[in-house]
């Protein structure tokens, strides 16, 4: 065998196309269980043993096992890479050539050899000479985890996989990869497929990882620093989300989530994309439903349970996005048992108010109903002022006889809602005053601004929306005009006289 501990020089020798002829796929393994695990001939075994059957039945998988059993702790990860090269390579040939069954001897060493592969690549990676560094971190990690992504095709070897080392590695990865690395994606796949399966299954495996505070509250840290970036899509912060989204109402994390106040980074990017429209931006909006209903649900039995469910609701971007993720399911008409999660997580945060108000008949089972006392009631009254904004304009678009629009109704009402005291708000806020403003209900923002000349109080979209409302301003407009006050000059960036 050639000196392992000799010089790298040999990684970019290649070996002469004449020789490899006259050779067959036994010969040349042999030749490559004498060299080293980085020699030109464990690199041709490598890259042929995914194209060429013979390359796997003639004993590569066991010379890659020797090399990685022999292997010694290297900073340039040569020591193992070309060998997970090969292991991935002979892993997809059989999944795509479908001859498990014929290759079952040989996929019995493939799955020995990715064990061996986890414990030599978590030791690599702790190994940081970057004079050395010839295989880059984020090469050294996808090399196991596409690995790990072949081995999901065999349902017997992906529940073997739900074990400590392997999430271990996973979670390491995640932890140490942003979102513009080139593994990330691969990474992503890798973490949902185990946080699905183990939801799914209700493995005692994930419940005992998730449940440990110690290991899980750098990763509820790891999902709000994730959304402190700025410059991340859409698409790619639904991604992020996603395996948040798989765990958020685990007890452990939805108890996290509330403690560290997570729920004021997603006001931030609600924030953010507030203008955003689009199915991008829509399941955004719910993903970020589900993950507010998982924090206000986990804090039912706690004392600060009213505080946490109107600081969430009172805020307006929050409301926003609720009224927005409503009309969306009203238009898709999708109410029914089986309510799907882009709707059921705002429909459950909406319906709280109902049972704070009403009851629902199951006040023992019930978080909101339990708390059905004047303090609560006195509480959510703090909601009124974010809703009022949204609650006509959402009202006119959902759809006539749907769930959707019977909850708001009700909501409306218990607030005490009317077209005046709304109205009235929109005048506050300096908004569009016309209850029929064309732009506010259809849920787009006017680019426009225009004040009332008469009494330089009342803001309008255009002349339109002055005409719509003019019955009802011209009742109130001199007395406006006798009781206003000194207007900032910016805020009157057009006028015009009165119909």
């Amino acid at each position: 065998m050639e000196d392992e501990s000799g010089s790298s020089d040999l990684f970019d020798e290649d070996i002469d196309p004449d020789i490899l002829r006259t050779m067959s796929p036994s010969e040349i393994i042999g030749r490559a269980a004498q060299a080293s695990a980085w020699s030109a001939w464990v690199r041709h075994v490598a890259a042929e043993v995914g194209k060429d059957p013979r390359y796997r039945r003639s004993g590569s998988t066991q010379m890659f096992v020797k090399h990685l059993e022999n292997a010694q702790r290297r900073p340039n990860a040569l020591h193992w890479y070309f060998l997970a090269i090969g292991i991935y390579g002979a892993l997809g040939a059989i999944f795509r050539e479908k001859t498990q069954v014929e290759d079952a001897h040989i996929l019995t060493e493939l799955y020995r050899a990715y064990w061996r592969i986890l414990e030599v690549v978590v030791e690599d990676l702790e190994l940081t000479d970057s004079s050395e560094d010839l295989v880059p971190a984020a090469q050294r990690r996808q090399a196991l985890i596409v690995i790990i992504l072949q081995c999901f095709q065999d349902p017997k070897m992906f529940r073997s996989l739900f074990e400590t080392k392997t999430m271990s590695f996973v979670l390491g990865c995640w932890m140490q990869t942003s979102q513009d690395d080139s593994d990330r994606q691969a990474i992503l796949t890798v973490l949902n497929n185990f946080l699905g399966f183990g939801k799914e299954e209700r493995h005692p495996f994930l419940d005992i990882l998730l449940s440990n505070t110690d290991q899980m509250t750098p990763v509820v840290t790891r999902f709000g620093w994730i959304l402190e970036q700025e410059h991340l899509s859409v698409s790619q912060l639904i991604d992020e989300l996603q395996p948040l989204l798989l765990i958020a109402n685990h007890p452990t994390i939805a108890q996290l989530l509330a403690e560290s106040k997570f729920y004021l980074q997603l006001f931030h990017v609600l924030q953010r994309q507030s203008c955003n429209n689009g199915p991008d931006a829509d399941d955004l909006i719910s993903f970020i439903g589900i993950i507010l209903f998982d924090i206000v649900d986990s804090r039912s039995s706690h004392p600060d349970f009213m505080a946490t469910y109107t600081t969430i609701l009172k805020n307006k971007y929050v409301m926003r996005a609720g009224a927005a993720a409503l009309k969306v399911a009203s238009r898709a008409d999708n109410f029914d048992e089986s309510m799907g999660d882009s709707v059921r997580g705002w429909y459950n945060l909406f319906q709280g108010i109902w049972h704070i108000f009403l009851g629902c008949g199951i006040p023992i089972d019930c978080p909101f109903c339990k708390l059905r006392r004047p303090s609560a009631k006195t509480f959510i009254m703090r909601v009124r002022k974010a809703f009022e904004r949204v609650a006509f304009p959402t009202l006119i678009t959902l759809r006539k006889g749907s769930q959707y629009r019977h909850l708001w109704k009700h909501l409306i009402k218990f607030f005490g809602i009317t077209f005046e005291s709304t109205r009235r708000r929109y005048q506050l806020d300096k908004k569009c005053c016309s209850m029929l403003c064309t732009s506010r209900n259809s849920g787009h923002r006017s680019e426009t601004r225009r004040i009332c000349l008469g009494c330089l109080t009342v803001f309008y979209c255009d002349r339109d929306c002055q005409a719509s409302d003019w019955n009802i301003h011209r009742k109130e407009c001199s007395d406006f005009a006798n009781r206003r006050t000194v207007v900032d000059a910016d805020t009157t960036p057009g006028r015009f006289d009165a119909p």
